[in-house]
């Protein structure tokens, strides 16, 4: 599967295909990246969803609102995440526009390492949300 991010869209299409059967925009973000699912629609600046580039998983941040303060603070956080080596940040790898086809408006798109495990809300289910201890805490960092 192959997902459009145009968010006139959102819609899923054929693995082999390198336009979006329905809106007509790019499949294939920067000439490389394939959005395979979904990961959070949470954020409030964006969503997330999971890319594969030459069968390695990435994370795609993907900005939902172009007011200029968000522009600006996703354009940190990039340059931010390029700056930092820790094994519980992810490492940044790119950073684009894409224009979704018949739009004026750029999506601004951040890929990042894809850090495998499971993330705190999982934990806290499968824990019965008791609290994290002070030592797991400071084993995960």
């Amino acid at each position: 599967m192959s997902l459009c991010i145009n968010p006139k869209c959102l819609r899923e299409n054929p693995d082999n295909t390198n336009f979006c059967n329905y809106c007509g925009s790019g499949l294939l973000l920067d000439g490389r990246y394939r959005v395979v699912r979904p990961i959070s629609e949470k954020g409030g600046f964006g969503k997330t969803y999971e890319v594969i580039e030459n069968s390695n998983a990435y994370v795609l941040k993907v900005l939902i609102d172009n007011s200029a303060i968000a522009v600006k603070l996703f354009k940190r956080e990039a340059e931010v995440l390029q700056e930092l080596q820790h094994p519980g940040i992810p490492r940044r790898k790119d950073y684009f526009l894409f224009y979704p086809k018949n739009s004026q408006e750029p999506l601004y798109c951040l890929v990042m390492e894809k850090i495998f495990g499971d993330d705190l809300e999982n934990h806290q289910d499968k824990s019965d949300n008791r609290p994290i201890s002070q030592k797991t805490a400071l084993e995960w960092l």
